[in-house]
């Protein structure tokens, strides 16, 4: 539920480890479908106050996402960007991506996209999206690289 995450707690955590870790567990399903899984980075530590717990649970929810939506031989990368106002972090794959249109819906809590033969119940996006609002940030949907697959990027005002 949504009001659940009110009285999360607060600490100071790593956004490069945190990151790196989590894109790190999910190698072994990367590897499983065949699918390259990349973490880019520039290495330095990003300290920022946050509940590193819901965090990283908002990271594994758009991993899970990229790795059940992209085709055997695919790739997925994870990437950890800093801009002078604000941090970014991206999720992105080549797989099938979203239509245009159905791209604000799928933040619906229980909405999916028709003709998806994945299992689910159509809550990991609005789960993402409610925590990155908690921790001040924004998430948006984009084309993928040559406009295949999705790219999911998180905003963060930088600390």
């Amino acid at each position: 539920e949504p009001d659940a995450q009110q009285s999360a707690e607060l600490s100071v955590f790593d956004w490069h480890a945190l990151a790196q870790k989590t894109t790190r567990d999910w190698v072994p399903s990367a590897l499983q479908k065949n699918i390259d899984l990349g973490f880019e980075s520039d290495e330095l530590p990003y300290l920022q106050q946050g509940n590193a717990l819901l965090l990283g649970e908002l990271l594994n929810n758009l991993i899970d996402n990229a790795l059940r939506y992209t085709p055997s031989g695919g790739q997925v990368t994870v990437r950890v960007l800093r801009e002078p106002a604000q941090l970014l972090i991206e999720v992105e794959d080549n797989g099938s991506g979203i239509p245009q249109a159905q791209r604000e819906r799928v933040f619906e809590r229980f909405y999916r996209v028709l003709g998806s033969a994945q299992s689910g119940c159509g809550l990991g996006l609005a789960i993402v999206r409610e925590i990155a609002t908690r921790h001040g940030g924004t998430v948006s949907l984009h084309d993928g690289a040559q406009t295949v697959g999705l790219c999911v990027r998180l905003s963060f005002p930088r600390a």
